[in-house]
């Protein structure tokens, strides 16, 4: 019992993990998307 209990940890925190650098990821990519729109607005004036 206590073995299976151990692996769902570490599952668990596999997942949570994955979870965290998907987020890091996504904020990134928003970061560099809304620094691009920053760009194109001043070269349209």
């Amino acid at each position: 019992m206590m073995k299976s209990i151990k692996e769902t940890e570490k599952k668990i925190l596999q997942c949570e993990l994955l979870f965290q650098q998907q987020q890091k990821l996504s904020q990134s990519i928003l970061t560099s998307s809304s620094l691009m729109d920053i760009l194109d607005r001043r070269y349209e004036l």
